[in-house]
């Protein structure tokens, strides 16, 4: 007779890990994983999933995913809140990108028109309007395949320091960036290790954004970050 662990479905290894904390349903096509709260680690986000977990979960049903999604989520915020986000586009239409979905896309008559980069002080003008309508977070999205260096490229960089500025979080969609575009950013992300009003989730990603961005392995630490950046920016040049 098999034994309660040799008889779960295979849907039941999608757990993340045996240290993983996301309780799944009571449907018996799934299996209990760990039990809820325990422990940081298992809150922690993971860039070391192996292909068979990858594959269990995405074998798992859909109603058990959005099951434990909510889970995870009323773990770390108020089920009853929502965080109001404002997307504008600062590019418009005109992407080189064979892509049959999107409607920016050069290769297609869809009935957008191009729009070429929005002015600094419009796109600011629509993040005080955000702020003003209740919005803490302010998204900008470009129609490029890559974002070229030079006037665009400084604009966008200008337009997520206003962003900033104003006390809201920034993100963009601007296509590829190269290894020295993505250098300029980490004066920026090491502000942000700083920001009081980031959840730990999202200040976690801004210290996992510099690991990927630099290559160095360092703790969430911001004071670390930042005494490792002014002794190596110099490496990082030319």
């Amino acid at each position: 007779m098999p034994t309660p662990e040799t008889a779960r479905p295979l849907a039941s290894l999608a757990s993340p890990t045996a240290r993983a904390a996301i309780p799944t349903s009571e449907h018996p096509g799934a299996a209990a994983s760990g039990a809820a709260g325990a422990g940081a680690a298992a809150d922690a986000p993971r860039h070391d999933w192996t292909d068979a977990e990858i594959a269990a979960v995405h074998e798992l049903a859909l109603t058990e995913l959005v099951f434990r999604a909510q889970l995870a989520h009323r773990r770390h915020h108020d089920p009853t809140r929502v965080q109001l986000c404002t997307l504008l586009s600062i590019k418009t239409g005109g992407c080189p990108e064979d892509c049959g979905y999107c409607p920016q896309s050069a290769h297609y008559e869809t009935g957008v028109e191009r729009q070429g980069l929005l002015p600094l002080d419009e796109v600011l003008a629509k993040a005080r309007q955000a702020r003003a309508a209740g919005s803490t977070r302010f998204c900008m999205g470009a129609a490029w395949r890559q974002v070229r260096d030079g006037a665009e490229f400084e604009r966008v960089l200008a337009m997520v320091r206003g962003v900033r500025e104003l006390g809201l979080e920034a993100c963009c969609t601007l296509g590829m960036l190269t290894r020295e575009q993505r250098l300029r950013a980490v004066p920026e992300l090491l502000k942000m290790t700083d920001d009081k009003t980031l959840d730990d989730s999202t200040r976690g990603w801004v210290f996992q954004a510099l690991r990927d961005i630099t290559g160095a392995s360092i703790a969430a630490d911001a004071a670390a970050w930042r005494a490792w950046w002014a002794q190596h920016r110099s490496d990082f040049r030319g």
